[in-house]
C-alpha cells in the first residue's frame, strides 16, 4: 500500500485517495508515483480512518503548522473519511487544516459538503485552473456538467464561510489567461496562486 502521510515542502500531506472527478492532462499521477518524501501514493485499497491516523500520529507535529489534505486523488471523493480524519486531528493537535482540493466535491457527493466541513477545515486551496470554461474543460476534462461554474460557486460558499481560500492556475497557461484567472480572484476577494506545472497528453 501506498504512502498514507507524507512530507513535502516542510508540511504533512494526506493522501486520503487516488479517486478523482477529472483527469487532468496535466495530473502528475501520469508522470510519477510519488511527492516530497514519499516512496509512493498509489493506494492499493482504500485505507480506513484509524489507519490514516496512525500514520499522521507517526509525525511530531511540534514541528509543523497544520494539516493538508493532498495527494494521489481529490479528497473530497472520500468526504466522510475527511470530517473524521481532520476532526480528529483538531482535537489531538488544536491545528490548522488545509484541503487542496478541485472545488468538484459537492457534484461528486450530490450535495453541498461545505456546511459538513465547516468545523473542521480551515483553508481550502481550489484549482481554478483556467480562466473560463471552454480552457477549463480542455485542461481538467472533468466528468460533470457546468464543472468551471461549480468550482466557482464551492470558492463562493467557502469565502462565505470565512474560510482563508486560495485559488490555483498553471503556468502553462498564457499570461493574458493568467491575468484574467487573476481577475476573477481579485473580484472574490482571494489570492491566486500560479503552479509550476509540465502538460503531458494521456
Amino acid at each position: 500500500m501506498g504512502d498514507l502521510a507524507y512530507e513535502y515542502k516542510n508540511q504533512i500531506y494526506v493522501n486520503l485517495t487516488n479517486k478523482c472527478s477529472a483527469d487532468c492532462i496535466f495530473c502528475v499521477r501520469k508522470k510519477k508515483h510519488s511527492i516530497g518524501a514519499s516512496a509512493s501514493l498509489v493506494l492499493g485499497k482504500d485505507p480506513t480512518v484509524e489507519e490514516f491516523k496512525r500514520a499522521i500520529s507517526s509525525y511530531d507535529f511540534s514541528n509543523y503548522d497544520g494539516l493538508i489534505f493532498c495527494g494521489y486523488g481529490e479528497p473530497t471523493c472520500e468526504v466522510e473519511k475527511l470530517f473524521a480524519i481532520a476532526k480528529w486531528f483538531k482535537e489531538q493537535y488544536n491545528l490548522p487544516v488545509r484541503v487542496n482540493t478541485n472545488g468538484l466535491g459537492n457534484v461528486y457527493n450530490q450535495r453541498d459538503i461545505l456546511p459538513e466541513l465547516a468545523s473542521v477545515v480551515d483553508a481550502y486551496s481550489i484549482s481554478l485552473n483556467a480562466p473560463n470554461a471552454k480552457r477549463y474543460e480542455e485542461l481538467v476534462r472533468p466528468n460533470c456538467p457546468d464543472a468551471f461554474e461549480q468550482v466557482l460557486g464551492f470558492a463562493r460558499e467557502a469565502i462565505r464561510q470565512k474560510k482563508e481560500v486560495v485559488l490555483s492556475v498553471l503556468s502553462l497557461l498564457s499570461p493574458e489567461e493568467i491575468e484574467q484567472s487573476r481577475q476573477i480572484a481579485k473580484e472574490l476577494g482571494v489570492m491566486l496562486k500560479v503552479r509550476v506545472t509540465v502538460q503531458t497528453q494521456a
